[in-house]
């Protein structure tokens, strides 16, 4: 079996990788095959929650890096603009299209990620409240 060595999270070894990470802390756990009581449901809650937890920061850190890259690129290229489309005229402006398309599609991705990201943490405070309510208490 091959081993996962931190793939990027978001390619199809990544999530196989991710997958794989999980069943194993739950089967670390003895979680399945063995018997359920309170103790061993917030064990596995719990180490599942840390390791995702873990996941969801290096990923967020990740893809902050790559918003700030994109973020200075993008000044430096409303900076140099002027200056490029005096030396290349015509074929600046043709090239100035598809950096702007690029950087439309960028906007894109990004505003449906963070919108993912609110979706998922609201989800999960309902969950977390829900338990609460029922007086649940599984390390969530």
């Amino acid at each position: 079996m091959e081993v996962c060595r931190s793939p990027h999270p978001t390619s199809p070894q990544g999530w196989r990788c991710f997958n794989e990470k999980l069943h194993d802390v739950l089967v670390s756990s003895n979680m399945l095959g063995s018997r359920i009581n309170m103790h061993s449901l917030r064990h596995t809650f719990g180490k599942a929650k840390a390791y995702m937890g873990n996941v969801y920061g290096k990923t967020k850190g990740m893809l902050s890096d790559l918003d700030s890259g994109v973020r200075a690129m993008k000044d430096i290229y409303s900076i140099a603009s002027p200056a490029l489309g005096g030396v290349f005229g015509k074929h600046f402006e043709e090239g100035n299209k598809h950096v702007t398309k690029a950087l439309s599609g960028y906007e894109d991705i990004k505003t449906r990620v963070m919108d993912t990201d609110e979706n998922v943490r609201g989800h999960y405070s309902a969950i977390v409240g829900d338990l609460k309510k029922k007086n649940i208490d599984i390390g969530l």
